[in-house]
This record gives structure tokens, sequence and C-alpha cells, in this order.
């Protein structure tokens, strides 16, 4: 009955966000030229995905991330239901959580497209309190014509819509959140929002996130270690993508086992 950790990447990507999906039911993904998402039915049992390409079910969201182990589908937030739809984000309900997905074919210019659909995800999430985002990102780790990686470009188009929204104190509201590479052709947000302000968390062993130096890009990933969260009168604790990094620097580097030590200490 308590809060459940899924890792679902491989531990050979980028030592950045990594994707942990965290909640006593979780959200998953796929896609593989299928529908990215089908309109929910009345008798779904809560937002569900499918990784891997392995087929819708019901309503399922689906991505194209790749599944080493376990079900291909996963549920997040048992219960949801369907809440309509604003600015381009499918919303769901569950007792005090608001749940909204938006999925969206890949622009030339990420840094401006997530910029822009962070400025309607913080404009649909206005008065509640975010708690967790999934985020996926297209060909993560590959370099756009503009000479930088896709995950930076992503990061800055991230931090200048929460700056723009909350102002230069943006950073002490990051909620926990991940990116996780896809395949090329969808950019995805999917977020979790609270109707009680939430308690932020820092590891002191790690650099805050939001406080990288430049040499990791020229804005800094936007999100803390960990988010707590009140709801249904009972707690939930939410992690972030975690990896093997000290400070702001990778450990143990060509490492597996000590990179997984790593991880599993910061966690």
């Amino acid at each position: 009955n308590g809060v459940r950790v899924v890792s679902r990447e491989p531990w050979t990507l980028p030592a950045y966000e990594p994707s942990f999906l965290s909640g006593r039911d979780v959200f998953a993904a796929a896609d593989r030229g299928r529908p990215l998402l089908m309109e929910p039915s009345s008798s779904i049992a809560g937002f569900e995905l499918n990784f891997g390409g392995a087929g819708q079910v019901g309503g399922a969201l689906s991505l194209p991330i790749p599944v080493l182990g376990g079900a291909a589908g996963e549920t997040l937030f048992r219960g949801a239901a369907p809440a309509g739809r604003r600015e381009g984000f499918r919303l769901f309900q569950q007792g005090d959580f608001l749940i909204g997905v938006a999925v969206e074919p890949a622009e030339d210019d990420l840094a401006a497209q997530t910029r822009r659909l962070y400025a309607s995800l913080l404009a649909v999430s206005q008065g509640c309190h975010l708690v967790r985002v999934w985020n996926y990102v297209p060909k993560i780790n590959a370099v756009s014509s503009e000479g930088m990686e896709n995950y930076r470009l992503f990061c800055a188009g991230r931090s200048q819509a929460f700056e723009a929204a909350l102002g230069e104190s943006y950073a002490h509201h990051m909620p926990a959140a991940s990116a996780v590479g896809g395949e090329a052709g969808r950019l995805a947000v999917i977020f979790a929002a609270a109707a009680t302000a939430p308690r932020h968390f820092e590891n002191p062993e790690q650099v805050p996130a939001y406080e990288y130096p430049p040499e990791h890009g020229p804005r800094s990933p936007s999100f803390s270690r960990a988010t707590r969260a009140v709801a249904g009168g009972r707690p939930w604790i939410f992690i972030s993508g975690t990896a093997a990094i000290k400070g702001h620097a990778t450990v143990a580097p060509g490492d597996l086992a000590g990179q997984i030590d790593c991880t599993l200490d910061n966690l």
C-alpha cells in the first residue's frame, strides 16, 4: 500500500533524468505509428499507458519507450476520470489530483515548442500545485542543426516558461520530474498537480538541478529531487529521474554496477 518506484530506462543513458515513474499506481507509454491518445472510455480504471509499441489498451496513451522487463502497460492514479480539455491538454481528475497530458508532433525549434507547451501547462494547472511531470523528448541526445543537444534545448524552453510564469524565484516551485528520450516525431508532457501546496526536496549530496553550472547547458534543468504531497488524506512521494550524480558530476563512467550503487544511494 506504499509508494512504488519503477525504472523503465537503460542505465547507459547519460546521467541527466532517467525515467523513474513514481506513485502507487503508475501511468505509462509507446507509439510505433499508432494514434498517440485514444478517447478514454468511461470505464477506464485510471490513466493508462503502454510502453514499447505494445498496442492500445482501452484509452491508453502510447509512446515509443523501450521495455526492459515487466509489464508493457501501467496505470497511474487509479480511478482517474476524464475532465475535459484545455490549452491542448487532455485532463483527468482523481480526488485532489489534476492530471494532464499533451502530445505534439516535434517541431524544428524544440526550445520554442517546449516553452510554449510549458506555458500552456502552467496556465492549465493554475490554482493547483505541480507535484510531478513526466517528459518524453524526441531523440533526447541527438544534436540539432543549431549544434545543441535536444535535451539542452528542451531544458532551455522549460526553464524559460517557468521563469516567465513564476518570476525569478521560480526554482523554489520546481516539482519532481523526469525526461526520457523517445523516437523522433513526438514531444509529450504529462503532469500531476495537487490541490494543496506540496513540499519539494533536494539531496544534500547533489547540486540542485536548477543550479547546475553552464557546462550542462545554457539553462539549467527545472526540477526538484523529490516532492511530497498530501491528497486523499494520505502522503504521496514522487521521486524525480535519478542517476549516478554527486555534486553535479557523473559518478563511475563506464561502470554499470558503480552507477547503480550511486543511484540507489541517491534514492
